[in-house]
């Protein structure tokens, strides 16, 4: 991983912002700046203030989402482990006799 910073420019809702980041994440925090834009962009009739704390709800709640499923699915596998390490067991005594 590249760890040197960079100085980053992006623009979000007409406003440009100056951020700091490592230079291997500029990429993923332009796409971010572009996302939430177009989260803001999609609120209609709302205050920038408004819309811009909506977006960060919907957002936060999307992650949340993706980390208990993903804490799920990590559970799910844990939970198949031992099942495959006997399979395993199981074939290295067949292909021993």
């Amino acid at each position: 991983m590249d760890n040197q910073t960079v100085s980053l420019e992006v623009t979000v809702a007409d406003r440009d912002f100056k951020v700091n980041c490592h230079q291997d994440e500029a990429e993923s925090l332009k796409s971010a700046a572009e996302l939430l834009n177009a989260e803001i962009d999609s609120m209609k009739g709302v205050s920038l203030e408004t819309s811009a704390v909506i977006a960060a709800l919907n957002f936060a709640a999307e992650l949340l989402r993706a980390r208990s499923s993903a804490t799920e699915q990590l559970a799910t596998i844990d939970d198949q482990v031992p099942d495959i390490q006997h399979l395993m067991n199981r074939i290295e005594a067949a292909l021993q006799d």
